[in-house]
């Protein structure tokens, strides 16, 4: 009869304990800030470089997507990557805008 009620109290301060220990798992998991799955972004067309840096420079604080949007950037490998690492450098998502030639290979 010892053994059995042993037994129970075992079990349950058992229960009790992994209910305390889920509950602060679930407290420490909601207090965690997610992750925004919103982009928020700007469109810039200049051909400078120095230009789309300032403006890149200015707009990451308030936004995390950046896009590319001049022929003259994105038709330049050199131009296209500076610009490109500079936009991931200071923490953007990015993208840019390349419009089709007409040259397919």
């Amino acid at each position: 009869m010892k053994t059995r009620w042993f037994l129970y109290v075992f079990l349950a301060i058992l229960l009790i304990l992994a209910l305390f220990v889920e509950i602060n798992t679930f407290i420490e998991q909601s207090s965690k800030p997610n992750p925004s799955d919103v982009l928020v972004g700007v469109d810039v067309a200049y051909d400078n470089v120095e230009d789309i840096k300032n403006i890149v420079s200015e707009v990451k604080s308030y936004t995390n997507f950046f896009v590319v949007g001049s022929t003259g950037i994105t038709y330049n490998v050199t131009k296209l990557s500076e610009v490109c690492q500079y936009v991931y450098d200071s923490g953007l998502y990015f993208g840019i805008f390349a419009h089709p030639t007409g040259k397919y290979n």
